[in-house]
């Protein structure tokens, strides 16, 4: 029945949640100007259509919030960062219709070498992952979850790249450096087509770190 009603007030006006994290919650205030402007720009877009829009603010408990306003709304799009974007957008799922990417989706591209192993194993091309017998090679080591290019380090040599390792009880994983222009690019897709809407240039700033000598 909540899958008729979906699709009949879809193409009309409905009411619409957009649970963006760092507006949303209490948490991550130095990611709130950022926040505030995926979801304006959001927010202007559904309403041109003429959708109500819905959106959390401040919540001490953003997965309350998720699942009280979505249980008032016909569809949802949860904001937030990867590591935690699959359980929010779980919450979502089981109280209206998600306009966003499958909870499990989410989860699998949360997961750097999972990812990582899945595009490989389906010919598209990704930075391979480094064994630890790979010797003398450049690589980039980088915690298997997270976002923002937060805690990535490009070692000389792979001497210090393990398969997959633990510090402080995160794991990391290790890949090839590839050379090129650092990109990023926005794109809305189904199971039937895509639509490249941007391709952004990234600044990234690197702090170089003398190696440690090696015993």
């Amino acid at each position: 029945m909540r899958g008729l009603r979906e699709e009949a007030t879809f193409v009309g006006g409905m009411r619409v949640l957009i649970a963006e994290y760092a507006v949303g919650s209490c948490e991550r205030p130095e990611l709130r100007r950022e926040g505030e402007v995926m979801l304006s720009a959001l927010k202007r877009s559904f309403e041109r259509l003429g959708h109500e829009v819905s959106f959390p603010k401040a919540e001490k408990d953003f997965g309350r919030a998720i699942e009280r306003l979505s249980k008032e709304c016909d569809a949802g799009l949860v904001i937030a960062p990867d590591d935690i974007l699959g359980e929010f957008t779980e919450i979502l799922e089981e109280n209206t219709l998600n306009l966003g990417c499958p909870a499990e989706t989410v989860r699998t591209c949360a997961d750097k070498l999972k990812t990582t192993e899945i595009l490989l194993k389906n010919g598209i091309p990704a930075p391979r992952i480094l064994a630890e017998e790979a010797r003398g090679e450049c690589c980039v080591l980088k915690p298997r979850f997270g976002c923002g290019s937060e805690g990535v380090l490009l070692l000389r040599s792979s001497d210090s790249c393990d398969f997959v390792k633990c510090e402080g009880g995160e794991e990391y994983i290790s890949t090839e450096f590839v050379r090129g222009e650092d990109v990023s690019v926005s794109v809305v897709a189904s199971a039937r087509s895509s639509l490249f809407l941007t391709v952004n240039k990234q600044f990234v700033e690197r702090e170089y770190v003398r190696e440690a000598s090696q015993g």
